[in-house]
């Protein structure tokens, strides 16, 4: 897949991906239950199961050219490896081991606020493939009438914060590994090029496609934001500052780096078998 097709995806759910003597989440089942809500209330949940439907439409994107055979095999290992409930446990135990009561409560009651509530509507509509339309035309738009210098920082801002370049700028690599070892195994023994080779080939390349992954996680958020004066703006980004949301934002960034490794580790295992067992497909 070329790496602007997966950066357009990216476009669509970067927002929401952010995402001592202290008990922590997961010592007993009242905590645990504070987990689970704060997956819910911040979307992290409804981004992670949004993953997977993103990278089907990738993959069935014409644009692409993918042999029929390879498209059918990516599309099986990648419906077995991004299976959404694995990756929302691995990021539920991350969360759970890392954030005290005190935190899990803070950011309990900022999400549960007015604004909060707002903020996660519209980083849960952004996050769906549905969204990708939208996103592009608000694209073209913003080249007639750019943003404001403080709403462009602002954005940045609130980038850094979360770390959402970081976890998109992950999905990238990862689905660019992924098409490329779906099209490498679909090459003759001889030709085929070792998986850990290709491996270090992509990650050689997100160097250079890491700026472009900021710009498209910045265009995500003045889009999704776009209804959001500064000033509330500047609200959340305060909260994210603050100790426990930025513990937080550090929780839930670990969690899916966590959750997005081992689908890929999964996916690789997977997509030569795939291979295999479509090896003859052909058609639309």
């Amino acid at each position: 897949m070329a790496p602007s097709s997966i950066l357009r995806r990216i476009a669509s759910c970067a927002v929401c991906l952010f995402v001592a003597t202290a008990s922590h989440a997961a010592s007993s089942p009242k905590t645990a239950a504070k987990v689970d809500r704060l997956l819910d209330a911040a979307g992290i949940a409804h981004s992670v199961r949004q993953l997977l439907p993103s990278m089907m439409a990738s993959f069935d994107d014409p644009s692409q050219k993918l042999p029929t055979n390879v498209r059918y095999a990516l599309r099986e290992a990648t419906e077995q490896a991004f299976q959404p409930e694995p990756m929302i446990a691995r990021v539920r135990t991350r969360m759970g081991a890392a954030l005290t009561e005190r935190q899990l409560d803070d950011t309990l009651a900022w999400l549960d606020s007015p604004l909060g509530r707002r903020i996660t509507a519209l980083e849960n509509e952004s996050a769906e493939p549905a969204a990708l339309p939208k996103i592009l035309a608000y694209a073209r738009e913003l080249e007639k009438r750019p943003l404001s210098q403080p709403r462009a920082g602002l954005l940045r801002e609130m980038d850094a914060a979360t770390g959402a370049s970081e976890v998109n700028s992950l999905m990238t690599e990862a689905g660019i590994l992924a098409v490329a070892l779906g099209m490498n195994a679909a090459q003759p023994v001889e030709q085929q090029v070792p998986a850990d080779a290709l491996r270090e080939n992509v990650k050689a390349s997100m160097p250079q496609l890491r700026q472009q992954v900021t710009e498209m996680v910045v265009l995500g958020m003045s889009y999704t934001y776009r209804s959001l004066s500064d000033q509330e703006l500047g609200s959340y980004l305060k909260f994210l500052k603050s100790p426990s949301g930025a513990a937080y934002s550090k929780a839930a960034v670990a969690g899916m780096n966590e959750a997005i490794l081992e689908a890929n580790a999964r996916f690789m295992q997977l997509i030569p078998k795939a291979i295999i067992k479509h090896k003859g497909t052909t058609g639309a």
